[in-house]
Order: C-alpha cells, then sequence, then structure tokens
C-alpha cells in the first residue's frame, strides 16, 4: 500500500496527546497488538497468487468438471453413427406352406434393414461436430472461470487495500474523538466537534463492516470457483492485469459460433440424405420332422423408397433456413463483438492515461497531503479538523486510483475473455 509505512507511524504508534502545547508522544505497543493478529493469521492461512488460484479452479470447478464429462459423452455417441438397427430373427410355421412330404414347413428367419450409405456418412458428420461443438463449450466455460476467479481475486485485493486504509483512519477518528473530548473539558472544543467525530467514526464503521462483509462474499465465491474449502488469503497489493490481443475470430466464443454452424449444415446433408432409399435383406429355411423331409432355403431383398416426399421436402427447408438465420445471427455476434471490443478498448486506454497519471503526479500528491499535514500538525501550525481534512483528501486520491485500477482490471478480462 502506498506510503502504508507512514501512516502506521502517524496514527498507530501514539501513546498520549497533550494540548499544552500541543504534542503527541508516541509508543510501540499499540502498533504490536495491531499486527500480531495479521501476522497470526498470515502464519496460519497460506497465500495463494492468482495464478495458483486460476489452475486449482480449472482442476476442481465441478461446471469444467461437468463439461468434460459431457464432452466424453459426445465422443462415445460419434460410434452411434452407424445404427443399422436390430436384426431381426423370427420363427413361424404355416399350414398352407406344404412340404413335399405334405406336411407344413417350420421356417426360421433373419433380417436386417440399411439406410443408404450416404446417410451413415451424413450422421457421422453430424456427430463430429456435435462433439467439435462440445470442445468449444468447454473452453467458453474454461475462459469464463478464468475470467470469474481472476475479476473476484483482483476486487479482493482491492478491498484489502481499502480494508487497511480504512482502519488506519478508523484508529485516527479514535484519537481525534479522544482529543476533541479531552479539549472540551478545557474549553478549547465544543460539542459540535465531538458529536463531527463520533458521526465520522461511526461512518467510518460502517464502511468497514461493509468492506469486511464484501471481502468475505468475495472469499466465499473464490471457494466455490477453486473448490478449496480451507481458509487462504490473496497476495498483497492489487495485480494489474494484462491485456492478452487475440483475433475475434479466434475466440472460442465465435468458433463455438462457427461449429453451431457447421452443426446445421451437416443437419441439412443428414436431411438430404433421408430422402434416399432404404435397403433390407432376409435369408429364410424350412423344414420338418417327418420322414423324407428336406431344407428348403430361400432369400428375399428389397429397397424401400419414399412414395410422400412432402415430410422430408419440409425438413430439409426448415433446416436450410435454420442455418441461413444462424450464419446472419453469427456474423452479426461478431461485428457486435468487435464494436463492443473498440468501445473497451477505448475507456481502458482512459483508464491506463488516468492510472498513468497516478503514479506520475497523483501518487506524488498522496504522499505530500500526508507528510505535509503530519509536519503542520506537529508544529502546530493546523489543527486537527484541517489534519484530518488533508487525510481524506489523500485517502480520496488513493481510493480513487483503486477503483480504477478496479475498472481496467475488469475492462481486460472482458477483452480477454469475451464469454457472451
Amino acid at each position: 500500500m502506498i506510503a502504508l509505512p507512514l501512516m502506521f507511524e502517524i496514527f498507530y504508534n501514539v501513546r498520549k496527546i497533550t494540548l499544552f502545547p500541543f504534542k503527541i508522544i508516541r509508543g510501540t505497543t499499540l502498533l504490536f497488538v495491531f499486527l500480531l493478529p495479521v501476522l497470526t493469521v498470515h502464519a496460519q492461512s497460506p497465500v495463494i497468487s492468482l495464478d495458483e488460484a486460476v489452475a486449482l479452479a480449472l482442476k476442481n470447478n465441478r461446471l469444467i468438471e461437468s463439461r468434460i464429462i459431457r464432452m466424453s459423452a459426445q465422443k462415445d455417441l460419434k460410434g452411434a453413427a452407424f445404427d443399422p438397427g436390430k436384426t431381426i430373427v423370427s420363427y413361424g410355421t404355416d399350414e398352407n406352406n406344404i412340404a413335399e412330404n405334405n406336411f407344413p414347413l417350420k421356417v426360421w428367419s433373419i433380417s436386417q434393414d440399411f439406410s443408404f450409405p450416404t446417410l451413415y456418412s451424413a450422421e457421422k458428420k453430424a456427430r463430429q461436430s456435435e462433439y467439435a461443438l462440445s470442445e468449444q463449450e468447454l473452453s467458453i466455460q474454461q475462459e469464463k472461470i478464468i475470467r470469474e476467479v481472476s475479476l473476484n481475486y483482483v476486487i479482493l485485493q482491492t478491498y484489502n487495500e481499502k480494508k487497511q486504509a480504512l482502519q488506519l483512519m478508523d484508529s485516527l477518528y479514535t484519537e481525534i474523538l479522544a482529543s476533541t473530548k479531552l479539549k472540551q473539558q478545557t474549553g478549547y472544543s465544543s460539542q459540535l466537534d465531538v458529536l463531527n467525530a463520533k458521526a465520522r467514526l461511526q461512518q467510518l464503521n460502517l464502511e468497514l463492516r461493509d468492506v469486511n462483509q464484501q471481502t468475505e462474499a468475495l472469499y466465499s465465491t473464490l471457494k466455490l470457483l477453486t473448490g478449496h474449502q480451507n481458509e487462504f488469503l490473496v497476495t498483497q497489493g492489487v495485480n494489474e492485469l494484462s491485456l492478452v490481443l487475440r483475433e475475434v475470430e479466434s475466440t472460442p466464443f465465435v468458433l463455438k459460433l462457427r461449429k453451431e454452424e457447421e452443426l446445421l449444415k451437416n443437419s441439412i446433408a443428414l436431411e438430404k440424405a433421408k430422402l434416399l432409399p432404404d435397403f433390407f435383406i432376409n435369408y429364410f429355411i424350412g423344414t420338418n420332422k417327418f420322414q423324407n423331409a428336406r431344407y428348403y432355403q430361400g432369400f428375399e431383398a428389397g429397397i424401400a423408397i419414399p412414395l410422400v416426399v412432402k415430410p422430408f421436402v419440409a425438413k430439409i427447408k426448415a433446416a436450410t433456413k435454420a442455418s441461413t438465420a444462424a450464419s446472419l445471427e453469427t456474423e452479426y455476434a461478431i461485428d457486435e463483438l468487435k464494436v463492443e471490443n473498440r468501445r473497451l478498448q477505448n475507456r481502458r486506454n482512459e483508464l491506463l492515461e488516468a492510472i498513468s497519471y497516478y503514479h506520475r503526479e497523483g501518487k506524488i500528491l498522496h504522499d505530500e497531503l500526508l507528510r505535509t499535514a503530519q509536519l503542520s500538525w506537529r508544529s502546530g501550525e493546523i489543527d486537527l479538523k484541517t489534519f484530518t481534512l488533508s487525510f481524506e483528501n489523500a485517502m480520496a486520491i488513493r481510493f480513487h486510483y483503486l477503483d480504477q485500477l478496479n475498472e481496467l482490471n475488469r475492462l481486460t478480462l472482458e477483452l480477454n475473455y469475451p464469454v457472451n
């Protein structure tokens, strides 16, 4: 955190305040007591980096595991492309079917239906398209998890930074309140000053409570995403995520749209193949158990053609229109994504300039406000009201920078992982 050692020195090392002359007497006990819980937490809970959190999520997340299983199921279905149906084995007798020995024949037969080979080829292509589509759905789910883990991680880092700053401000206003009450007893401060200090301290308590709740919620979300249920900490500071440039057409989202187009086109070929004739073959053998019995064999083959083609033509037309509509939607989605990317990049460039300004001048102003306020306060040149105003101005600069960095990271993730 920017100027953290300086702020600890100002606000957490105060042992006593005297009014005449105005003086701050410093010690070391409070600082140690404040840091002890932090050190204990760090000793007990491991620190997980952003890369480690992403790796855990890719390994343990149940939504990704579900997609892997679905993809495996589609791979299994590729073997079902050639499906001629069940083979029929039958037995029968007919008193009208008389053998040469004047007794009825008992007939066993085996038959099988087959579709035109083109249908099996079209079915295979459709199955392959469904499997390829499931691969892209897995990639989208993985990128979605990476995006969510990364965003929650950097937001959590931001809240940790704000929490530390708010704790420093809370300690400051606790000292201010004590000092104001003491000055009121001697007539150098009014009841209004005491009330203002109390109001600000209560507001800080509410802000700290809100930050703590948000922090707990973010940790819970990260545990759910990563499948890591043990307590852990994120790294200090806030990661500034890098932009990964790639063509819109190469993103899993667009590749998925292309695979959906391909599947619909294969569906057209499949419906057309259903217009082709089917075949069937039947082999049978008959005999009986009486004297002079013999075996009679036979073979039958046939072809099935659609006499009513209207249902088939309707399905082909519907599949063709669905494919055309999907192509239009894909092209529109690609253009829309390009427009959105340009908007996000323009906004990201604005934030980069603002953050660069903070590093060039804002941070210097932040540090100088704190330094000057400290020196002026110690020398008695300013009162506590002016001191706290300077301090909160410095904190506002810091908080604004953290908010901008937060938005920058969010935009970067949206550009890196478009998962519409």
